[in-house]
């Protein structure tokens, strides 16, 4: 493929990703008026705060591995994810549905797909600024330089420098969640078209409403229903007493 068509396709891809994240199966939705959703703009707040919070780097080297093998296999996960949807989609028989359900499906399959595309589009670049940080990354504090009344060479390259620094932390911080928000939308697209197609099929007849299993437990041997609970309690208090130590050990250390 020459490199005109890939950059084509890859801006095509990310105008899809963008508009199926306000569009919803029917088709319908108002793009937003900053161009980024709510989530989006919390995400970019979160961002330039971390500025602050870890003003001399972005994140310690065992943390950018961990999110380097988490990011890598996500986008394994939704490249075989890819090749799913299509194998589904073209096994589909179009003309046996009615136009309402026609509609939904072809949006639901393209939405998914293009949501699906996008986040690994997001992933790849993540992961390229995290490997650029490994290969390059100085651990700069950006708050020990300040601005100088007299410009020259040296200050206008550190002033580019230093701002190179702030956008790659920036971008690094939305972009990661921005891939989290993107999987939020196609965890939320599969419900809508999930349930809206189990809502159309739902039978008439449904089972009448049954008591609760811890109802059934009780009335049945009152006995095992305290000791069940009673273990499971000290179970839980043993986790939450081993984690408070572990923390309380890890803050002594530091």
């Amino acid at each position: 493929m020459k490199s005109n068509y890939l950059l084509y396709y890859i801006i095509h891809l990310i105008n899809n990703g963008h508009k199926w994240q306000y569009q919803n199966l029917n088709g319908s939705g108002k793009p937003p008026v900053l161009w980024l959703s709510s989530l989006q703009i919390i995400a970019l707040i979160i961002a330039i705060t971390f500025l602050f919070v870890q003003p001399d780097g972005l994140l310690h080297e065992n943390i950018i591995d961990y999110v380097l093998s988490s990011l890598s296999i996500l986008t394994g996960i939704y490249l075989s994810l890819i090749v799913f949807i299509y194998d589904r989609y073209k096994v589909i028989n179009f003309n046996e549905m009615s136009d309402t359900k026609k509609i939904r499906t072809w949006n639901f399959y393209s939405q998914l797909f293009s949501l699906t595309s996008y986040s690994i589009i997001l992933a790849i670049l993540v992961i390229v600024i995290l490997i650029s940080a490994l290969l390059f990354g100085v651990r700069t504090n950006i708050f020990n330089y300040e601005f100088t009344s007299h410009i020259t060479f040296v200050s206008f390259v550190l002033f580019l420098k230093i701002s190179l620094i702030v956008l790659i932390r920036v971008a690094f911080i939305y972009f990661l969640f921005d891939f989290f928000i993107l999987c939020l939308y196609i965890v939320s697209g599969i419900f809508q078209f999930v349930s809206s197609d189990m809502k159309d099929n739902r039978p008439n007849k449904m089972i009448p409403n049954t008591k609760s299993a811890f109802i059934i437990l009780w009335s049945e041997n009152k006995v095992a229903f305290i000791t069940s609970w009673f273990f499971i309690i000290i179970i839980g208090c043993l986790v939450a007493g081993y984690l408070f130590l572990s923390l309380f050990d890890y803050c002594k250390l530091e």
